[in-house]
C-alpha cells in the first residue's frame, strides 16, 4: 500500500517557491519578480529572516538581524539602484 505525503505551506512559503531567486551568496538569497507592484524592490532571506529592500538598499519591510547579511544586501542594492537610474 502506497503512502501520500502532504506537504502544507503557508501563503508567504507559497510565494517564495514562485520567486524566482536572481541571486544568492554566503547564505543569503535574492528573489525578485519582474513585474510586481512598484516600488521596485528585493526579497532577501538569511537564516529563516526575510526582509524587502528598495533598489536604494533601504530597507521597507522585515529584517534580516544580521548587520553583515543586511550590509551585503545594501550594497547589492545600491548597485542595481546606480545601474537603473543610468538606464534613464
Amino acid at each position: 500500500m502506497a503512502t501520500t505525503v502532504t506537504t502544507y505551506y503557508d501563503v508567504a512559503q507559497l510565494q517564495d517557491l514562485k520567486m524566482p531567486i536572481i541571486s544568492q551568496f554566503f547564505g543569503i538569497i535574492i528573489r525578485m519578480f519582474y513585474d510586481e507592484h512598484n516600488p521596485p524592490h528585493l526579497h532577501s532571506e538569511y537564516q529563516g529572516e526575510k526582509a524587502v529592500f528598495d533598489f536604494n538598499g533601504n530597507i521597507v519591510k522585515g529584517n534580516l538581524k544580521s548587520k553583515t547579511a543586511t550590509k551585503l544586501v545594501f550594497t547589492t542594492c545600491s548597485g542595481i539602484g546606480n545601474y537603473t537610474s543610468s538606464l534613464h
